[in-house]
């Protein structure tokens, strides 16, 4: 007789009960594991988009339909679990990271959608460089934000933010000077640049500039297609005056005729 105790209850699975589990499996030290390896080495990478997806939908869904809500804490560790994943595997890891970026341009019909704040590739992405990037990030603003944090001179050009005593000509100088520093440190910082970042963003420049020349292909044909449009109506139109013009013409000339 089957036992009607707590074991055989049904289970309620809610969404951080489903979260845990993945972020249990995705983090399990078994490297060959069949989960590992269907997520890593699927050339379409059909899984891990799945996962991805998921972990960055779900607050979407719950709390902001535009999709700007901020990511939780366990859609992050999942983001992190995901990564850790591709660990020692870095071709693989840019090889699904290029095709992510690749899915948003060409599937995106408005471009002012590209990469929302909370898109799944905008997510993995931020965890991404967020995380090879720091040696960077210190390198090139460490030093000027501990100047302006120690800085008493303003730079605010809000005219409805000033204060009595504030120049706005000399905080714009001021704030002129502080973004061409900031720029000259990038430019110095740039030998410490993730290569690994430059490669991703080389596939997006690439993608970017084929798109932009397929859409410029498409509208010259269409602007050709619209002159002779206008072309072969004018030509119409004229052979329908001349027409016209005929017939017209033809009783005035039998009426002489038959006068």
């Amino acid at each position: 007789m089957p036992s009607s105790g707590p074991a055989d209850a049904p289970q309620h699975v809610t969404a951080d009960t489903t979260m845990l589990r993945a972020i249990e499996l995705l983090m399990a030290p078994d490297t060959d594991h069949a989960l590992v390896y269907a997520l890593v080495h699927d050339p379409e990478f059909r899984l891990a988009t799945a996962v991805l997806a998921t972990a960055a939908s779900s607050t979407r869904q719950d709390s902001n339909p535009s999709g700007d809500a901020p990511a939780t804490h366990q859609q992050v560790q999942v983001l992190r679990a995901l990564l850790q994943v591709f660990d020692d595997r870095e071709d693989h890891l840019r090889r699904f990271l290029s095709q992510l970026m690749v899915r948003e341009l060409v599937g995106t019909l408005n471009w002012n959608e590209l990469f929302r704040a909370n898109s799944p590739t905008t997510a993995i992405l931020r965890e991404y460089t967020s995380e090879l990037c720091q040696d960077f990030l210190q390198h090139a603003f460490q030093g000027v934000l501990v100047e302006l944090w120690d800085s008493e001179e303003s730079c605010e050009v809000n005219p409805h933010l000033l204060q009595p005593h504030d120049d706005l000509s000399k905080n714009q100088k001021r704030l002129e000077t502080v973004a061409t520093g900031i720029l000259d440190r990038l430019f110095d910082a740039a030998a410490v640049f993730p290569y690994q970042i430059a490669r991703l963003y080389r596939v997006l420049e690439v993608e970017m500039t084929r798109l932009i020349q397929l859409d410029q292909r498409r509208s010259v044909p269409s602007i050709t297609r619209f002159g002779s449009s206008i072309l072969e109506e004018h030509q119409l139109s004229s052979r329908s005056s001349e027409e016209r013009k005929s017939n017209v013409s033809l009783p005035r000339l039998s009426s002489c005729n038959d006068e």
